[in-house]
């Protein structure tokens, strides 16, 4: 099957390629020095597209929604039509939990809408998601949304996982913006890239993607202790937040996550090592 991913040079995007590289698929990655998503583009013929760009530092969404919006909607709707004029028959939006009002062990039905917690970015990512639904029904599209909680691994930007681990590697104090007793839906990036290439069998569906449970931050703190035998000063606000999915409905579909909380943070420090190194 001949796939094109936007956003293929990206975190999660690069990884979808390599799974999909993996499973026999002829790839093509898209990044930003290919496309520039904010504008009209074009594509070429191929037999599925899968858009994974989108802004990539959702920490600074609230900063700047004009521009989140330009690059998670608007993207999106650029993307929309230039699969349409190709004729491509499939697209599978990478969307977020962040579309949830709530994001305590949501489920796919529950409410989806503006929130405190998801902010501009959860917004303007549901709005993607009404517009490829939209598409689907008006020019015959199939489609598959996936809505990933916190995925974190090798080549991953900003969150809680990557402050600690850069914190322990580079020996300084660490500030996290929520309480360390906050629960999160914590997936390892190559888990998430599985159940995308799994997606390609799977039609007009909205599915969540995590491992279904809430894991803690002081957990997390904790593993990474014991990894670089060594610790460091924390400091973390009063908010404590619980950030999960309910991963039923694509457990039901054949889908497991493989990669324990303690392999995985294992394979990322890993990663981040070797990269320091060369450098």
């Amino acid at each position: 099957m001949k796939v094109l991913v936007t956003g293929g040079t990206g975190f999660f995007g690069s990884h979808i390629c390599e799974a999909l590289r993996g499973a026999g698929h002829e790839t093509a990655a898209l990044g930003s020095r290919d496309i520039d998503i904010r504008k009209p583009f074009t594509l070429p013929r191929v037999d599925m597209l899968i858009h994974a760009a989108a802004n990539p530092k959702v920490f600074l969404a609230r900063e700047k929604p004009l521009e989140d919006f330009r690059l998670n909607a608007l993207g999106t709707l650029h993307a929309l039509e230039a699969m349409r004029f190709a004729g491509i028959g499939k697209i599978i939006y990478i969307s977020t939990n962040m579309v949830y009002t709530s994001r305590q062990d949501s489920k796919e039905d529950d409410p989806a809408g503006p929130s405190d917690q998801g902010g501009p970015y959860g917004l303007s990512k549901l709005a993607g998601e009404q517009y490829v639904k939209v598409y689907a029904s008006l020019y015959g599209f199939n489609y598959l949304i996936l809505r990933p909680a916190s995925l974190y691994g090798p080549r991953m930007y900003k969150n809680a996982v990557m402050d600690l681990v850069e914190g322990f590697m580079e020996k300084k104090p660490v500030k996290l913006h929520h309480h360390i007793d906050s629960l999160v839906d914590f997936l390892y990036i190559e888990d998430a890239a599985r159940a995308v290439c799994a997606g390609l069998d799977w039609e007009d569906m909205t599915l969540n993607l995590g491992s279904g449970c809430g894991t803690s931050i002081r957990k997390i703190y904790g593993i990474l202790k014991d990894i670089f035998r060594d610790d460091i000063p924390l400091q973390w606000s009063e908010e404590r937040i619980i950030n999960t999915v309910n991963a039923e409905k694509i457990k039901g579909l054949g889908w497991r996550p493989k990669v324990a909380i303690e392999e995985g943070l294992g394979n990322t420090v890993e990663f981040f090592r070797s990269n320091v190194c060369r450098g």
